[in-house]
C-alpha cells in the first residue's frame, strides 16, 4: 500500500485495496427507486431465480459506482481521463466487493505524464466481478517526478 502523498509510478504498485460494504437488498432497493432501474431480477428472487440466478443481484451500474468511488478516493476525480469496466460476473445480494487498484503502465509526457491503473473488483467468495482501466493524468513537477498531489491516500 502507499501512504498518502508518496505517488506510485511503477507498474504493479497497490494504490488501494479495501473491502467494500455489504450489499443487502435495502441497498439495492434503494437504488433501484433512486435509478428508475426497476428490473425484477434486482428485486424480486422468484424473478432472478427464473432468470438462472441463486437470488436477486446488484446492479451493474451500483457495482461500478462502487467501484468508481474507491477511485477518485486515490485519485484527484479532475485528473481522471477515462475509467472503463467489464464485468466478469453478477454480484449477488449480501456480498461484498474488494476492489484493487494496481499501477499498470505509466507514460512519460509533457506537461503530464499518463499512468494507467487496473481497477479490480472481487466478491468475498474470491469471484471477479470487475475488470477495469483508469487513465489518468499526473502533473510534472521539476525533473520527471510527479506532482504527490495527484494521487491521493485512500480515506
Amino acid at each position: 500500500m502507499t501512504a498518502p502523498g508518496e505517488v506510485p509510478l511503477q507498474p504493479g504498485e497497490v494504490l488501494t485495496r479495501v473491502r467494500g460494504p455489504v450489499i443487502t437488498r435495502e441497498v439495492i432497493a434503494e437504488f433501484a427507486q433512486a435509478s428508475g432501474d426497476h428490473n425484477p431480477i434486482h428485486l424480486d428472487r422468484d424473478a432472478a431465480v427464473a432468470a438462472g440466478h441463486d437470488d436477486v443481484i446488484v446492479h451493474g451500474m451500483y457495482v461500478m459506482a462502487l467501484v468508481g468511488n474507491h477511485l477518485r478516493r486515490v485519485v484527484d476525480p479532475s485528473l481522471i481521463r477515462a475509467f472503463t469496466v467489464r464485468f466478469a460476473a453478477v454480484t449477488s445480494v449480501n456480498s461484498s466487493l474488494d476492489v484493487t487498484i494496481t499501477v499498470a503502465d505509466r507514460s512519460v509526457g509533457e506537461p503530464e505524464d499518463v499512468v494507467e491503473l487496473a481497477v479490480d473488483a472481487t466478491r468475498d467468495d474470491g469471484t471477479r466481478v470487475v475488470v477495469g482501466t483508469a487513465r489518468v493524468a499526473v502533473p510534472v513537477g521539476d525533473g520527471r517526478s510527479a506532482n504527490e498531489t495527484a494521487l491521493r491516500g485512500a480515506r
